[in-house]
């Protein structure tokens, strides 16, 4: 049987609908271990047609090898299963239907939810209706064009090739230009795309409606501005005067 933790937080619980021939409706009861069945007034389901027997015709029961509530037939009487065995002894389970003579029992399945939960749960699904699309993944070009360490070309080399073949330094996947005296080489139009790729992505995560993220945002700028993208560095210097 679960705790009233559970069943407030939405564990299901197995229920038992009675139809008795001649009522309107089925009577539907909560199930646990110890329910009883029977004519007899002091049974937990009291069913008050000739074909169930007295004082109790059956007993709900929790199985504790097996898991889960079993009903079993107080000893003469027994249960018929929908497909027309007498049985003394079944498992409840939710669809599970028998008959004791013309009554047919059918169990189901309720969940039982407080309201604090029902509302922080409607909270969530109205959220989540309103959440902007992720972005994409950011797509940035790869560079391959000088060795960091030693500022050896290496644009011959194949793309595939892990290390420099001057210095043997393994490399990066992003290798920018470098000029001859150690500094980025800004007019390279790989590097050059690379950094506005950057700023790009900064714009994007500032800007977005209803998905802005300012720190994703200021670290592609500083990454940009790195490189020497005005316009990079100028939205660095906007946030911190603002």
């Amino acid at each position: 049987m679960p705790t009233l933790a559970q069943i407030l937080d939405g564990a299901p619980l197995l229920t038992l609908h009675v139809n008795v021939p001649g009522q309107l409706e089925p009577v539907a009861y909560l199930l646990q271990h110890g329910i009883t069945i029977g004519r007899a007034i002091d049974n937990a389901i009291v069913v008050e047609h000739p074909d169930v027997g007295s004082p109790t015709h059956a007993r709900v029961y929790e199985d504790r090898e097996a898991g889960g509530l079993r009903i079993r037939c107080e000893n003469p009487f027994c249960l018929t299963t929908t497909y027309d065995l007498d049985l003394y002894d079944i498992p409840l389970q939710a669809d599970a239907a028998f008959y004791i003579g013309d009554v047919r029992f059918d169990c189901g399945v309720i969940e039982l939810r407080a309201p604090q939960e029902i509302e922080r749960q409607q909270l969530e699904r109205a959220a989540r209706a309103i959440e902007p699309p992720p972005l994409a993944a950011p797509y940035l070009p790869a560079i391959r064009a000088a060795c960091p360490r030693c500022h050896e070309s290496v644009l011959p080399i194949p793309s595939s090739a892990k290390f420099c073949p001057r210095c043997g330094l393994e490399l990066p996947e992003h290798c920018p230009p470098w000029n001859a005296q150690g500094d980025l080489n800004l007019s390279n139009p790989a590097l050059a795309a690379y950094a506005h790729a950057l700023f790009n992505l900064g714009a994007r995560y500032e800007n977005t409606a209803g998905g802005v993220d300012i720190d994703q945002a200021i670290r592609y700028y500083e990454k940009a501005a790195k490189i020497g993208v005005p316009a990079a560095k100028a939205r660095l210097e906007a946030r911190e005067l603002g």
